[in-house]
Formats: structure tokens, C-alpha cells, sequence
């Protein structure tokens, strides 16, 4: 199922996993080769060229109208491979986020995925855990 109003606050994970990729325009299990020019390049955000912005610090919660609901991505001299989903209850540390990785190996050895990719595939894949 495609994510088809993106102006609507993604309610559980499942959206927020079809916001991302409609987002980025990628295909979940697809090749991800590209993956740094992706999470480098602007999208259009109600008229708006940004980029997913960088994780917020422990204690620190994402404003009302946050861009991209709240999403943010870890970013340090460049992407990292994970996004932070907004959260109402802090972990551990303080971070009022639940990280995600958004990147596999093609060969899908990631034992929780339980996700089978085509033998067509290298290198990694766009993935979600």
C-alpha cells in the first residue's frame, strides 16, 4: 500500500514505513546503492525544498509543526543510515524518538527481517527495522 496523502500525520509505524518511501520516492526491498544522494537531495514539503533534518538530543521533543511530521534522520558529515520516528515517551537515554535502519545487505542476513530479496539484488537495499 502506497502512502497516498502526505499532508496526513503518519498514525502508526506502518505509515510512517510508507510516508518514508513515498517520501523518497524508493520501493521498500528495492537496491539502495544510491542511498547517500537519496537522503542528501531535497524534497518538496508543502511548497518547500528541505532536507529530512537531523535527530533532536535527549530531553528534547520535536515542535507541533516539525517538517516531514517529525521525521528526522542521523546525520553527521552526511547521512548514517537510520531515521527518527517522534515519540510521546522518552527511551532509556531521554530521546523522545525510536530509531530505525532504513538499509539492509541485498542477501537480507538481517535475522529479524525474515525478508526474502530477488537474486537479482546487490549491494543493499532500502529496508525497515
Amino acid at each position: 500500500m502506497a502512502y497516498d496523502d502526505m499532508t496526513r500525520c503518519p498514525q502508526t509505524e506502518e505509515e510512517f514505513h510508507e510516508y518514508f518511501y513515498a517520501l523518497i520516492g524508493r520501493q521498500y526491498m528495492a537496491p539502495a546503492d544510491d542511498w547517500e544522494a537519496v537522503m542528501e537531495q531535497a524534497y518538496p514539503w508543502q511548497g518547500h525544498q528541505l532536507v529530512i533534518p537531523p535527530g533532536v538530543g535527549p530531553g528534547e521533543r520535536q515542535y507541533p509543526d516539525a517538517p516531514f511530521f517529525g521525521l528526522t534522520q542521523q546525520y553527521s558529515s552526511g547521512p548514517k543510515g537510520r531515521i527518527f520516528l517522534p515519540t510521546d515517551t522518552p527511551d532509556e537515554l531521554g530521546y523522545y524518538t525510536r530509531c530505525l535502519q532504513y538499509l539492509d545487505d541485498a542477501v537480507g542476513t538481517y535475522e529479524k527481517s525474515k525478508k526474502q530479496v530477488s537474486a537479482q539484488s546487490t549491494g543493499l537495499i532500502w529496508s525497515w527495522y
